[in-house]
């Protein structure tokens, strides 16, 4: 099995475990990476994933060099077309407002409001954008 995950989840161990669904995700990943790391599993990583990565703050090097360590154990790299970066070009804008409204949104009344990946698809399929990736990759043939 071939599986991928975004730089949320595999820093997802490194966060604050206090919430029991953070607790929850962080274990289940840590389940995931041995599964990496045993070759019961493969890890797909990407561009975007390296990307994001090289743009951790330093004053969170740590977090940086455990995310490459789980990037490292990928033995397949997606890449993106030039059909998504033309994609992603059309759809910045509509991401920028929708960014926007929802930072206006929360501070109008003044309440605190947090980005979560739910939150985020809702909003964009209120906007009737489908901005979900497509990899193309050569057939795998499961463990």
């Amino acid at each position: 099995m071939l599986i991928y995950l975004d730089n949320c989840c595999i820093q997802r161990p490194l966060d604050d475990r206090s919430q029991s669904r953070i607790n929850l995700e962080a274990k289940a990943i840590e389940a995931v990476l041995e599964l990496i790391e045993s070759g019961a599993i493969r890890l797909l990583s990407s561009q975007v994933n390296e990307v994001e990565i090289r743009n951790t703050p330093d004053s969170e090097r740590g977090r940086r060099i455990f995310a490459m360590g789980i990037v490292s154990l990928a033995d397949t790299i997606a890449t993106v077309s030039r059909a998504a970066y033309e994609r992603a070009e059309k759809i910045e804008p509509m991401c920028e407002e929708i960014e926007w409204r929802n930072n206006w949104e929360g501070k109008s009344s003044q309440a605190t409001k947090k980005n979560t990946s739910a939150a985020w698809m809702r909003y964009t399929r209120r906007w009737r954008l489908n901005i979900m990736p497509t990899i193309s990759a050569p057939p795998i043939k499961d463990f």
